[in-house]
């Protein structure tokens, strides 16, 4: 069965259910311009339209994340200077 065009589409929330990548996360993604985009949002209360392959760059995004503060609190560089 051929999916119908709003199956094949995904809004913000579709893309935060599929990939449990906070919202505000996925509205920086799609203002760098890493998110395939479909249609854009025709005004206020009109969400932006993803293309499928965006649940798939979310992941290797948030894959990819190093999460730096909790690198330099193990590294000791938060704790003042060594005495």
């Amino acid at each position: 069965m051929e999916k119908t065009f709003k199956e094949r589409t995904l809004a913000r929330k579709d893309l935060v259910e599929a990939t449990g990548c906070p919202p505000y996360l996925i509205a920086y993604y799609t203002q760098c311009g890493y998110l395939p985009i479909i249609r854009p949002s025709s005004g206020a209360g009109r969400p932006i339209i993803y293309h499928p392959d965006a649940i798939s760059v979310v992941r290797e995004r948030m894959a990819s994340r190093q999460p730096k503060a909790a690198e330099e609190c193990e590294a000791g560089s938060l704790d003042g200077p060594n005495e």
